[in-house]
């Protein structure tokens, strides 16, 4: 059984930097469409994650060779993962289907306004599947999977973990650390693009 009050390694969430989707206010959430390198960073994104690198060795003591990388599938994530590793000397380690983008159902491809009309059935229901989505606790219960598999790994790998993903599914993360409930996961401060919140 997980318990997130005793594990041995240091977590970090990260969001992508900003991405084509973003910009163009697309919702990209299939896998198939996720890994496409055409809804990768924008020169803005890889500029974000560049910084958000800096400001994470500033913050942390000696990061470099002590800090591993896992990231999601998706092309705007895993180029974020490359550009973080090549900042810290840290070392990407896997990627984690896990870590993919929360699925939006029938939404796939149309405008993110879409993102709030789910975001308004999660609050009823955490087991919401509204117009075909993901659910809250389904995203969940796959995102505390990756930090089982984590929990797993050998201190010589690392002692600080970096997950790079989304933003939805790091709220839904973050609820499970913050003994939130998970349909209330729009109360986690908003995570920006290329921000990297610790969880614990």
């Amino acid at each position: 059984m997980l318990n997130l009050n005793e594990l041995k390694h240091k977590y970090f969430v990260m969001r992508h930097g900003h991405s084509v989707p973003n910009e163009t206010g697309l919702i990209v959430s299939e896998l198939d469409d996720g890994i496409k390198a055409e809804y990768g960073l924008t020169t803005k994104g890889q500029v974000q994650a560049k910084l958000a690198a800096e400001l994470f060795i500033l913050q942390n003591k000696n990061p470099i060779n002590d800090t591993i990388i896992i990231h999601s599938p998706f092309s705007r994530a895993k180029q974020t993962a490359e550009i973080l590793a090549t900042e810290i000397g840290g070392k990407i380690f896997a990627k984690d289907d896990n870590l993919r983008e929360r699925f939006f159902g029938d939404y796939e491809l149309t405008s993110d306004k879409n993102y709030q009309l789910i975001w308004e059935q999660d609050r009823l229901n955490p087991d919401s599947t509204f117009v075909n989505s993901e659910s809250p606790n389904a995203v969940q219960a796959r995102m505390l999977k990756v930090i089982a598999a984590c929990e797993k790994l050998d201190e010589e790998y690392g002692q600080m973990i970096i997950l790079v993903g989304h933003a939805d599914s790091i709220h839904i993360l973050e609820t499970a650390f913050r003994n939130i409930d998970v349909q209330n996961h729009r109360d986690i401060p908003y995570i920006r693009n290329a921000e990297i919140h610790a969880l614990n």
